[in-house]
C-alpha cells in the first residue's frame, strides 16, 4: 500500500505555477502514475486541468496539465448569526 501523496503533490504543484503532467509529477516523485491519478482526482479538490498539451510519442493523443489553487492565509468562516441576517434580507428583498 502507497503512503498518501497531496502534500507532496500540492507542493510541487504550487512550486510549478505554470503546471506539471502527471507523468512529470510521478518522475519527480518516483510514484505510481495510478497512484497519482486516484490523488488528483480524489483527494486534492484545489487541483485542477488548466490545459491540454501534445504527448509526444503518441500521435494526436493530449496529457492534461494540472495546476493548483493557492490557498489564502485568512479565510475566517463568517458568523452563522451574520450568514442567516444576509440570507434572510435575501429572501425579504425578492
Amino acid at each position: 500500500m502507497s503512503r498518501p501523496r497531496a502534500a507532496e503533490v500540492r507542493s510541487l504543484l504550487l512550486a510549478n505555477p505554470e503546471g506539471l503532467t502527471r507523468k512529470a509529477l510521478s518522475h519527480l516523485l518516483c510514484a505510481d502514475p495510478k497512484v497519482l491519478t486516484y490523488t488528483l482526482n480524489h483527494t486534492m479538490p484545489d487541483a485542477y486541468i488548466d490545459r491540454w498539451a501534445p504527448c509526444f510519442g503518441d500521435r494526436g493523443k493530449l496529457v492534461p496539465v494540472w495546476c493548483c489553487v493557492p490557498v489564502p492565509e485568512h479565510c475566517p468562516k463568517p458568523d452563522s448569526r451574520t450568514t442567516r441576517q444576509k440570507l434572510n434580507h435575501k429572501e425579504i428583498t425578492k
